[in-house]
């Protein structure tokens, strides 16, 4: 059995969404490119039920559950079908060939259903065969749609197969209406807001992809505070983070190592104000001399932020991103009220992320309109790679 470092944790989660990311890249590239003709695009979202006693098991147990798992559903699909993996995660999303039907992408999600419910799996130190279920979200979407736009109407499906497990749910091409969607008042800094306009961003679709990203973001942080309290103790691991795909943009690769350093920063600097510690955040260009600080890391190119102690309360927990951005952005304070309308599914996963941080679905889609703008900018312009999918 493979134990983890914090450290390792956290860089093998965000690389599992890094190849969720260059996965729907290469649809977005795909779909603007005409490969799925005129009509609409067929796909499929499936996520093994009760995978977690095999996680308990180890890393390595849980990598050759997705690669069984893996060689069941290849064995299925029809050529030409766009496989992304999300690398350690047992979440497979399936993109069928163009022309594929509703009624085809049923029949297959039903088959891979009662495959994978018929399959004894094996893992290295697990005793005897493991028997588990899946659940499968289906969709067809227009062809005009963009990649995010297909990957967020499937995990709406999923959420929907995932209330009761085991189980197929498809939603037909019809957009989600607006009387399923909640309306938030949203106070939103206005550097987020010009720099989604400077990259001709569609503010729902980069809300779409922060919100993802958030959701992903909070996996590592509850790891390490919730479920494992006390693993960071206040500290920052030694992260040491390999440039993954060796081809990647370098905007990219300065977005993701951006997210691991972020989330390595807020999870620690949580955990020491648990414990009484009151930081206050500096940014610098460079980094801070030795003394000037006692928790520091590389933003993006160029940046630094830092913290250091302080005898006053400079801010609570829950505003640890705003004090980051705030930081990053000069201090602006300077703010515009929008109203975003959010979906059942990411209603969900605000509401449980709100609970588990201690803060509001405002400052969270703030947070993910910062996320997204700042997704938005390091891709700009930058083509995917079917390199970028390959298993492990």
């Amino acid at each position: 059995m493979i134990v983890e470092l914090a450290e390792e944790n956290l860089v093998r989660m965000l690389r599992d969404r890094w190849r969720v990311e260059a996965g729907q890249r290469l649809l977005d590239s795909r779909l603007r490119a005409g490969m799925y003709g005129d009509g609409t695009v067929a796909a499929a979202l499936l996520d093994l039920d009760g995978s977690g006693a095999v996680r308990a098991h180890g890393i390595d147990a849980k990598i050759e559950l997705v690669q069984q798992t893996h060689a069941l559903v290849r064995a299925l699909v029809p050529p030409n079908t766009l496989l992304v993996d999300s690398g350690t995660r047992d979440e497979t999303y399936l993109v069928l060939p163009a022309h594929s039907d509703a009624a085809g992408l049923v029949d297959l999600a039903e088959r891979i259903r009662l495959a994978i419910r018929q399959y004894a799996f094996t893992m290295s130190g697990m005793a005897g065969p493991v028997r588990l279920t899946t659940s499968i979200g289906c969709a067809v979407t227009p062809v005009v749609a963009s990649g995010g736009s297909v990957f967020a109407r499937l995990r709406e499906a999923l959420g929907a197969a995932k209330v009761t497990r085991d189980a197929v749910r498809f939603l037909d091409a019809e957009p989600p209406s607006s009387a399923d969607e909640t309306p938030c008042v949203v106070d939103v800094p206005a550097s987020t807001l010009d720099a989604i306009e400077r990259f001709n961003g569609d503010r729902e679709e980069v809300l779409r992809t922060g919100l993802w990203a958030l959701v992903e973001k909070h996996g590592p942080i509850w790891y390490w505070i919730g479920e494992r309290a006390g693993a960071l103790r206040g500290a920052i691991p030694d992260i040491r983070y390999e440039r993954q795909p060796a081809d990647a943009p370098p905007g990219a690769v300065a977005f993701f190592e951006y997210l691991i350093w972020s989330v390595a920063f807020e999870a620690a600097l949580t955990t020491r104000m648990a414990r009484g510690y009151r930081p206050q955040l500096v940014a610098s260009a460079a980094e801070p001399e030795q003394g000037d600080h006692d928790l520091a890391v590389p933003l993006l190119p160029g940046e630094w932020l830092a913290s250091r102690a302080t005898t006053g309360a400079t801010f609570e927990a829950a505003d640890i991103f705003v004090a980051m951005r705030r930081a990053r952005d000069g201090g602006s304070d300077e703010t515009r009220r929008i109203t975003m309308r959010v979906g059942p599914s990411d209603l969900v996963s605000l509401n449980k992320i709100s609970t588990a941080r201690g803060r509001s679905r405002s400052q969270l889609l703030a947070e993910a309109l910062q996320l997204g703008a700042d997704h938005l900018a390091a891709w700009a312009g930058q083509p995917p790679s079917d390199a970028d999918l390959d298993l492990f």
